[in-house]
């Protein structure tokens, strides 16, 4: 009996995760869900993204994207006469010669799940040089980044709507691409992943080690928004009230064991 208990427990978290209640909308959640923006000249923001570029690093700070389950159903815009092809700003572009040279790492782009490559909007925003990032084989096909992305179509399909934000990290390990390049190579990735409903509002921080191998799915590292802040310096959640914020960049929620909750969201919304 004792045993039955706890593989209960562990299956719905041993210590349940308090709700965050709030009266704003699930639209107002979404567009306050937005990071700060350091530089309003390398910040583009599209049909379906939000980019905010570091021409340092020649790579995004960070990349922000709604997922809806409504769209994993439909067969998306064909058309480019339905869609304004996006204009990014001049600083906002890398060179040919920046992503010369990397024989081992591949310019992945920062980007929804690959199920939405069908889409014409999404063609057309994510195959753009300022959302390039350099990642190792391992990590972006098998690694924590691809069964992260393998979480997202499954999460959304429970939560049907969520706000999803992510980009790199680095430090003093960091090194650039090759001797050609200015591009960066992030020691980390993260992904922060708020579920937008104004009764129970939820927030998933991972933070992903960006190795050569790949590691299983226990092994995701779950970390809370505000320790994300220390490592990028990047201010998230800047359009929400403070009280709410506050409360959201310390929640620690382990989406992927709320085995319980899932039928709860599947019946109320």
């Amino acid at each position: 009996m004792k045993l039955v208990l706890g593989l209960f427990l562990l299956v719905i978290g041993s210590e349940p995760i308090a709700a965050i209640n709030t009266k704003l909308s699930i639209d107002e959640l979404i567009k306050g869900s937005l990071p700060s923006v350091y530089d309003s000249k390398l910040f583009w923001q599209g049909e379906l993204y939000s980019v905010e570029f570091s021409p340092e690093k020649k790579v995004p700070r960070w990349v922000s994207y709604v997922l809806d389950q409504s769209e994993l159903e439909s067969e998306g815009v064909n058309s480019e006469s339905e869609f304004s092809k996006p204009h990014f700003p001049a600083q906002m572009l890398t060179q040919k010669n920046d992503w010369l040279g990397h024989h081992e790492k591949r310019a992945i782009l920062l980007s929804r799940p690959q199920i939405w490559s069908k889409h014409k909007p999404y063609q057309m925003e994510a195959m753009h040089p300022s959302m390039l990032v350099p990642m190792w084989p391992e990590f972006y096909e098998k690694g924590q980044w691809a069964r992260l992305a393998h979480h997202e179509l499954n999460w959304v399909k429970i939560y049907k709507k969520m706000v999803v934000i992510t980009g790199p990290v680095f430090d003093q390990a960091s090194r650039k691409l090759s001797p050609y390049s200015q591009v960066m190579v992030p020691t980390s990735y993260f992904k922060i992943v708020l579920i937008p409903y104004p009764g129970d509002v939820r927030v998933s921080a991972f933070l992903l080690p960006h190795l050569k191998k790949a590691l299983s799915t226990s092994e995701l590292k779950t970390v809370t928004v505000s320790q994300i802040e220390r490592l990028t310096g990047i201010e998230f959640f800047s359009g929400l009230p403070l009280s709410l914020a506050k409360q959201l960049k310390q929640q620690k929620d382990p989406l992927s064991l709320h085995r319980l909750k899932q039928k709860l969201y599947k019946d109320k919304y």
